[in-house]
């Protein structure tokens, strides 16, 4: 008999508890909308008053409702897209050039030899690993000659498709290919003379067309090869100079400048606000600088995977014969794939600095 009375007024007071809270509930809703009411029969905005008038049939009331409503959600809307854009786009942009202090800089000098393997080295580079003389065996010797003289003329897009018949070749593994550029080129200094009191330091780097020679370059210290280190600083000319000028040989090159440089001030804005990105933000830990081209080549690089492929300022395999012969089968692809895949982001340079020659294209022989 007591535990039915227990579980009576444990049932009665479950209900009187929701009821509680039914009614606490209503209480809340009438007195918002009672606020509510009253707001919108007192308010000046214009619509707020048809939700609340009650000669208006209730349809009326709740069309005026989403009316209303869509035109404050929408107000809402473009002010925080105005907002958004304000702080994704703050810059404004203007040209100018302030020609009596315009110094530009040098543009950065390369020279690539059209034989870049000394014979006498290339000799002893046989010699040395393959232990192999041109009297010992001279089948065999013209076989590593041809292989050490493709390695030093090298060429993205002329030789690359002829190191198919070395890449079975065990005899081959575990050479150090650029160490095998480095080892035969020639040790031949060009003449150059400047318009500046400068000393001239060419430092060997490995390009795209194989190993050459730069100088007054700053992104020479993350191409160069061997003990070369290139002096800090850059050339630098003025405008109004005509004195001006670095002669190679008898090589005779005009060339026309234009700069672009954005205003030192916008540097403390994100990349995502100022729309470019300085030569000293790096792309990746790998890639320790930027330019346009290096942004073309970073987004192929996630969508082609080939075995043992490696550019010399990315991570990955140092490149052997096999890797070379996988790069000459694939060598059409990574030429077009900047053009097939043409949506990469790719942000323009703050600082840029175009050269174009006034000269056709000089080879020195």
């Amino acid at each position: 008999m007591e535990k039915e009375e227990m579980q009576r007024t444990a049932m009665f007071s479950c209900r009187t508890r929701m009821k509680s809270t039914i009614a606490s509930i209503r209480v809340s809703i009438l007195f918002v909308v009672s606020m509510y009411t009253k707001f919108c029969e007192e308010t000046t905005l214009h619509g707020l008053k048809h939700t609340v008038a009650r000669n208006f049939h209730f349809i009326e009331r709740l069309l005026w409702l989403i009316l209303t409503s869509l035109a404050f959600t929408g107000a809402v809307y473009c002010a925080l897209s105005q907002l958004t854009r304000y702080n994704s786009e703050p810059v404004v942009v203007y040209l100018q050039r302030d020609y009596r202090r315009w110094a530009f800089s040098f543009p950065a000098v390369t020279a690539c030899f059209l034989e870049r393997s000394d014979q006498e080295k290339t000799k002893g580079v046989i010699r040395r690993i393959w232990n192999i003389t041109e009297d010992s065996d001279p089948e065999k010797f013209q076989y590593y000659q041809e292989f050490v003289d493709l390695i030093s003329d090298v060429s993205f897009r002329e030789n690359l498709q002829n190191f198919w018949k070395y890449q079975n070749d065990e005899s081959l593994k575990g050479v150090d290919l650029l160490q095998l550029a480095i080892d035969v080129h020639p040790d031949v200094i060009l003449n150059v003379s400047v318009s500046h009191q400068l000393e001239i330091l060419w430092v060997p780097v490995m390009t795209e067309e194989g190993l050459c020679m730069t100088f007054n370059s700053v992104y020479s210290q993350y191409q160069q090869v061997g003990d070369v280190t290139a002096r800090p600083g850059l050339m630098t000319c003025h405008y109004h100079s005509e004195f001006c000028f670095v002669r190679i040989d008898a090589m005779n090159r005009g060339v026309r400048v234009v700069e672009i440089e954005a205003d030192g001030r916008i540097k403390n804005l994100r990349p995502e606000q100022r729309r470019c990105q300085y030569p000293d933000e790096w792309l990746a830990d790998s890639i320790k600088f930027f330019c346009v081209k290096l942004t073309l080549n970073e987004s192929p690089e996630k969508q082609l995977h080939v075995v043992n492929l490696r550019d010399e300022i990315q991570d990955g395999e140092v490149c052997d014969s096999d890797g070379m012969a996988c790069i000459g089968r694939n060598v059409e692809i990574l030429v077009n794939l900047p053009k097939n895949l043409a949506k990469c982001p790719c942000a323009p340079q703050c600082a840029e600095l175009n050269y174009y020659s006034h000269t056709k294209k000089i080879v020195v022989r």
